[in-house]
C-alpha cells in the first residue's frame, strides 16, 4: 500500500471514531448510459497511451491487415489491453478495435469490434459501447465504456514524432450507479458516477496538488444529487458530504449495491462561512479528508485541520431581484482553510473580490524577405483582467442565472456582465487606444478578458486602465491602473 494510502487508512478511523449515530443506506442500481436520460450520464474518462507493441511478449495476436497500435485501461482495477488496427487494407488504421475483455492475453478469442464508416470531417470518430464485467469489492460487477478516437498532429519531419501514432484515444465510461435518497422530507436523486472511466466507483478526492495544478491530482469519481428543483451537477466524490446542516462519511459499495452515509457528530469543530454558497469544495493540505458541502448553511462543523479550495459557487441577487452567480477556484497562492479545535473559525474568502491586470509586452521581429527585415519588428501589447477572491482564489464565472429587470449591464448573450472597457495612455496620460476586453477561455478553468494592441513603441511606457463590473458580487472598486510598463519585452502584474 501507498504510504500516503497508509497513513489516511489509519487517520480517517481515528477522525471518525464515535461518529456515527445513525446511517442511511441509499441502494443503488446499475443503468448504462444508452438507457436512462438525464443523471445516467458517465463522462468520465481516461486517456489511452498507444504503442506500437503490445505491454508483453506473450499476448497471442490476431490476423491484421495494417499496422497495430495497442494500448493498456486499467478497468476494475486490473489492466486491460487494446489493439488498434485496419479492418482491411487501405483502411484507416483504427477501424478495427481487439479488445482482450477477460485479460488472458489472447486477442484471438474475443471478436473484433469495427468501426462504422463516417465522412472524412468527421474521422476518426468513436467506437460502439463496450460492455464486459470487472472485479470490484471482491465481486463481479457490470461495466460498459465506449472508445473515443481523435486527430493527434504529428510532424513527420521531427524525428520524435515522426512515427508517433496518427490518431489518440480515449475511454468514455458509460453507465453510473443511481438510487433515492430521502433526508429531512426532501427526496434525491443520486447518481454516482465514473470519473476517470476505470470502473470502480469508490475514488475519491485526495490531498491538494503540491504545484496547485488540480489537473496534477488523481480524477475521483462524481456524486450528483438532484431534488427535482436545484441540481447541483457533478461535484467530487469525497470523504465527507454535507448536505444541509448534516455532515456524512460517505461510503459507496457498488458491489454489494449501496451507498452508506454515516452522521458524522464527533471530534468537530465550528465554522462560520459566507451566506449563500451554492456548493463548497475542500480538499486536505496534506493529510486529512476531503468535504463536499452541498447548500451549506453560515454555521458548520467539520474535522479539525488544513483544507484548500478546490471550487466554490456564490449566488447573489441584485437590487431588481435577478439572479447572478459566481465559481471560484483555489489556485497555488490560495490561502488555507485552518479549523482549530477549539472555538469557531471564521473563514475568510469570496467577497470583497480584487481585480488585477496582467500585462504583457512583447518585441516581434520583421518578416523578412531574402534574409533582409522589412521594417523594424513590432511590439505587441497584451493585456488580461482577472477577479480574485479574498483567500486569492481565481473567479471562473460570472452569470446573470434568472430574471430580467437587471440594471447590471450585459454583454449580447443576456447572460455575462458587459465586457469591461480599458484605455491605453502614455505616460503623459494622452489616449493612444480604447476597447472593450473580450471574453477568452484560460488554461485555468474558466473566462478571463483579454486583448491585444500593436501600437507601442521602442522606448516608451505606457499605462493602462480598466473599468468592469460583477453585478451584485461585492469588489473593491471598478477601474484599474497599472504602474507604467515598457513597450519592450516584459510581464507585469498590478493590482
Amino acid at each position: 500500500m501507498p504510504r500516503r494510502a497508509l497513513r489516511r487508512s489509519v487517520l480517517w478511523p481515528l477522525l471518525c471514531a464515535a461518529a456515527s449515530a445513525w446511517a442511511l443506506e441509499v441502494p443503488l442500481r446499475y443503468v448504462r448510459i444508452l438507457d436512462v436520460e438525464g443523471p445516467g450520464k458517465g463522462d468520465g474518462f481516461q486517456k489511452l497511451v498507444l504503442t506500437t507493441s503490445p505491454p508483453e511478449s506473450d499476448y497471442e495476436l490476431p490476423a491484421v491487415s495494417g499496422p497495430c497500435y495497442f494500448a493498456l485501461a486499467a478497468l476494475g482495477g486490473e489492466k486491460r489491453c487494446f489493439l488498434f488496427t485496419a479492418k482491411k487494407a487501405g483502411d484507416t488504421p483504427h477501424s478495427r478495435l481487439f479488445f482482450d475483455a477477460d485479460g488472458n492475453h489472447d486477442f484471438t478469442d474475443n471478436p473484433p469490434i469495427d468501426k462504422s464508416p463516417l465522412p472524412e470531417e468527421l474521422e476518426p470518430g468513436d467506437f460502439a459501447p463496450i460492455d464486459i464485467t470487472v472485479g470490484t469489492g471482491g465481486a463481479a460487477v457490470p461495466y460498459s465504456f465506449r472508445v473515443f478516437l481523435y486527430k493527434d498532429w504529428r510532424d513527420t519531419d521531427e524525428p520524435a514524432t515522426k512515427d508517433a501514432p496518427p490518431f489518440g484515444a480515449f475511454l468514455e465510461s458509460n453507465c453510473a450507479y443511481t438510487g433515492t435518497l430521502k433526508l429531512d422530507g426532501k427526496e434525491y436523486t443520486l447518481t454516482l458516477r465514473d470519473g476517470n472511466a476505470n470502473g470502480l466507483f469508490s475514488d475519491k478526492l485526495g490531498p491538494a496538488p503540491a504545484t496547485g495544478d488540480w489537473s496534477d491530482i488523481p480524477r475521483p469519481d462524481l456524486l450528483c444529487l438532484d431534488d427535482g428543483t436545484d441540481r447541483t451537477g457533478s461535484v467530487p466524490l469525497c470523504d465527507l458530504l454535507l448536505l444541509g446542516d448534516k455532515l456524512f462519511r460517505v461510503t459507496p459499495d457498488v458491489a454489494a449495491g449501496k451507498l452508506t452515509l454515516d452522521f458524522v457528530t464527533a471530534g468537530l469543530a465550528g465554522v462560520a462561512l459566507p451566506a449563500g454558497l451554492g456548493r463548497l469544495i475542500l480538499c486536505p493540505a496534506g493529510e486529512g479528508v476531503s468535504v463536499c458541502m452541498i447548500a451549506p448553511p453560515a454555521a458548520v462543523k467539520l474535522p479539525p485541520g488544513t483544507y484548500r479550495f478546490m471550487t466554490y459557487d456564490l449566488t447573489r441577487m441584485d437590487a431588481e431581484g435577478d439572479t447572478w452567480q459566481l465559481e471560484a477556484y483555489g489556485t497555488p497562492d490560495s490561502l488555507p482553510l485552518v479549523v482549530g479545535s477549539q472555538g469557531t473559525t471564521a473563514v475568510s474568502f469570496g467577497e470583497p473580490f480584487t481585480a488585477s491586470v496582467v500585462v504583457e509586452a512583447e518585441k516581434l521581429p520583421a518578416p523578412r524577405l531574402f534574409g533582409f527585415p522589412l521594417g523594424p519588428g513590432q511590439n505587441i501589447v497584451r493585456l488580461n483582467l482577472t477577479l480574485q477572491g479574498a483567500a486569492k482564489e481565481e473567479v471562473a464565472t460570472i452569470v446573470h442565472a434568472a430574471g430580467h429587470s437587471t440594471k447590471f449591464a450585459l454583454n449580447h448573450t443576456g447572460f455575462l456582465p458587459k465586457e469591461p472597457g480599458y484605455r491605453i495612455a502614455s505616460a503623459a496620460d494622452e489616449t493612444l487606444a480604447t476597447g472593450m476586453l473580450s471574453y477568452e477561455r484560460s488554461d485555468a478553468r474558466g473566462f478571463i478578458w483579454s486583448a491585444s494592441w500593436d501600437g507601442a513603441k521602442d522606448g516608451a511606457t505606457y499605462k493602462i486602465s480598466c473599468t468592469y463590473h460583477m453585478g451584485p458580487f461585492k469588489c473593491q472598486g471598478s477601474t484599474i491602473e497599472t504602474t507604467p510598463f515598457p513597450a519592450q519585452k516584459d510581464a507585469k502584474q498590478a493590482r
